[in-house]
């Protein structure tokens, strides 16, 4: 059959094995088969498990295009040579004529270069072992570029269905995509180097951060802008006929995570002022996750914070003003979050966890300015903090880093307190005392600084403060709070007060200690503190 077909030679099965298994099938979507024949190879693609592909053959035979429409191929042209795709092609693998199959191949590799791809070729050994030609060394010098390999395969056609004694080999070729400039890019880059303001994402690793931020927002900003004109501009000339035949375009240009606002608003184009949103939500998250006084704010703050981004500061464009205004309302919250936040504390220590069998030790009563239900935290105090986990399975033990969060805030609540600290407070020596603890198994008098922790397997944490000044104003600031002290504590002497003020302050702390508080109320009491000025 065909045999005046000289250049028809169906692949044997075992080739064809080893043609498939040469290549890698992941991400291949489209595969074309030049000079088909019967479609065998194309047939051996076809029955791939797990694959859904698209194939293309060509083929110049009538009667061979007779078989291979009968099996339902897609003959995309009768000649290969003559073939310029639109489409893209994932793999094109082939067993050309051998008398031509370097013209062959090199065709293959000219329409894998348009998007990248890859080749599995059969071609006669004579054609790369006797490259004689201006065609053969040419396709030795591709083979040499891409990193192709050559696999000599023998006379493997002798016991095939048309036998020939031929050698072959079998050329593998892996071409790359090539590397597309944008013309948008470009021509903005162009612009502002003319200008000298032109900044690259890599310049965020520079001297001064914020400034490259800024100017990387202005850039993202500038681009994603005339993407989208460019896109609206070109799409009328790109429309298609729905059903009913009015114009619809092709394409949509999507922004991911889109897809829910687009079922909102039933709009398929993307705005320049949702893009713009979207920026800002990036590099205020960014200047937040990053920013040196964020990290001083309690849990509670940073997710506050953090909320705002997609609710406040997504409207407002990253820029030096915006961010200085953003620090300074981050110090005003870091200021009165955290005298929020160490009056919760007050009361954690105090009423909230009372009603534990263990913490009713927490706290020292004392006969307060027109109540009697005041009371203090002593040196020492057990709250509810689980260290342990999973006791009750084998792989369960000691692990105190879960408690970082809650260890975290109380911390930072004593650090605002400090008011000799010489070296600023960091969580990551709190993060490292616990990782030392959990490494070495120790359990009790886990020493940071403002804390000796002990744990235990009940599910209690046992705080004693390293500080006994700093307890005093935490003390002095909860009673304060509350109004549990006369109003002028700390501005008028002991023996200036009138005896029910005496009172308060001999059943609180005592006279010497008071007076002490007189002398220096600066260090006792918290006042609100000037806000320094915050450079970007």
């Amino acid at each position: 059959m065909f045999i005046d077909n000289k250049g028809f030679w169906p692949t044997p099965e075992p080739l064809i094995e080893k043609m498939l298994n040469k290549i890698s099938w992941k991400d291949v979507h489209t595969v074309l088969e030049p000079s088909a024949g019967r479609g065998d190879i194309a047939d051996a693609v076809r029955g791939l498990r797990n694959k859904s592909l698209h194939i293309d053959v060509c083929e110049c035979d009538r009667s061979l295009q007779m078989i291979l429409k009968t099996k339902k191929y897609h003959i995309c042209s009768e000649d290969f040579l003559k073939y310029q795709p639109d489409i893209k092609y994932d793999v094109i693998i082939m067993n050309p004529p051998f008398d031509n199959g370097e013209k062959h191949l090199l065709h293959a590799i000219e329409i894998l270069r348009q998007e990248g791809g890859q080749v599995v070729c059969l071609l006669s050994s004579a054609t790369l072992g006797n490259a004689f030609s201006r065609t053969r060394k040419a396709l030795a010098q591709n083979i040499e570029q891409y990193g192709g390999s050559v696999t000599h395969l023998g006379s493997a056609f002798l016991d095939a269905e048309r036998s020939t004694s031929v050698h072959v080999d079998m050329v593998y070729i892996q071409v790359p995509a090539p590397e597309r400039q944008s013309f948008i890019y470009q021509n903005y880059k162009k612009e502002l180097e003319e200008e000298e303001e032109f900044s690259a994402p890599t310049d965020l690793l520079s001297n001064n951060p914020v400034q490259s931020a800024i100017l990387c927002y202005r850039n993202e900003i500038q681009l994603g802008k005339r993407l989208i004109h460019e896109f609206k501009a070109v799409r009328p000339y790109l429309m298609d006929y729905s059903e009913n035949g009015q114009m619809i375009p092709y394409f949509t240009l999507m922004m991911a995570g889109s897809e829910n606002y687009w079922q909102q608003t039933g709009s398929q184009t993307i705005t320049v002022n949702e893009f713009v949103q979207r920026v800002r939500t990036k590099y205020w998250n960014l200047f937040f996750k990053n920013d040196e006084l964020f990290s001083k704010l309690t849990e509670n703050l940073k997710s506050d914070f953090m909320k705002r981004i997609q609710t406040d500061f997504c409207f407002y464009d990253f820029t030096e003003d915006n961010i200085r205004r953003a620090r300074f309302e981050m110090y005003d919250n870091l200021q009165r979050g955290l005298k929020s936040t160490i009056l919760k504390l007050f009361d954690e220590f105090t009423r909230d966890y009372s009603w534990y069998p263990e913490s009713k030790h927490n706290i020292h009563y004392f006969n307060g300015w027109l109540t009697n239900e005041c009371y203090k935290v002593g040196e020492k105090v057990i709250i509810p903090l689980d260290g342990y986990y999973d006791l009750q399975f084998s792989w369960g033990g000691f692990k105190p880093t879960r408690c970082l969060s809650k260890l975290a805030d109380i911390e930072k609540c004593f650090s605002y307190l400090d008011m000799e600290q010489t070296t600023a407070y960091s969580v990551d020596d709190l993060k490292e005392a616990l990782e030392d603890a959990e490494k070495g198994n120790q359990t009790k008098n886990i020493k940071t600084r403002y804390m000796t922790l002990t744990f235990y397997k009940k599910g209690t944490c046992h705080i004693r403060f390293n500080d006994a000044g700093i307890l005093q104003r935490f003390n002095i600031f909860g009673a304060q709070q509350k109004n549990w002290l006369p109003p002028a504590y700390g501005r008028k002497s002991y023996n200036e007060m009138a005896d029910d003020e005496k009172a308060v302050i001999d059943s609180f702390e005592g006279a010497d200690s008071y007076e002490q508080v007189c002398k220096e109320p600066e260090k006792y009491i918290i006042q609100d503190s000037v806000m320094p000025a915050l450079c970007i």
